[in-house]
């Protein structure tokens, strides 16, 4: 599967790691398995580490499509949490800012970042 994720229990944490060729259906895929895995709790930070994709087939439409599946299962709980998406390219840094134009309303607080360092430090900083 070309994104996997893994829940830090410790650090009340998500990761995902993106790699190779990066769909609309891998996006879905993803998300809804992390919404439904009994581990995920609304509220903890992400890190969509976006630094071995080597390209982005995602659609406009499929950022949309993500974003108002995300508002119907997670944002009516008006829970905030920090997704720091990683992404040294540029269409992937266009795309995740896309996304982060579409999330602005809502409780989730996206920033996209070209290194991790960068992204790891804004996580660090007391949340909103």
């Amino acid at each position: 599967m070309p994104i996997s994720y893994t829940i830090d229990e410790a650090q009340s944490r998500v990761t995902l790691r993106y790699e190779g060729i990066i769909t609309d259906r891998d996006l879905y895929a993803v998300y809804n398995g992390l919404y439904d895995d009994p581990g995920h709790r609304i509220g903890r930070d992400e890190v969509a580490d976006c630094r071995a994709v080597d390209r982005i087939e995602v659609t406009r439409a499929g950022l949309q499509g993500l974003s108002a599946a995300t508002a119907l299962r997670l944002d009516t709980k008006r829970v905030p949490w920090r997704v720091a998406i990683v992404a040294p390219s540029d269409a992937v840094f266009g795309m995740a800012r896309m996304y982060e134009s579409f999330r602005s309303e809502s409780p989730e607080q996206v920033q996209v970042f070209r290194d991790l360092p960068s992204a790891e430090a804004w996580l660090a900083q007391p949340s909103r």
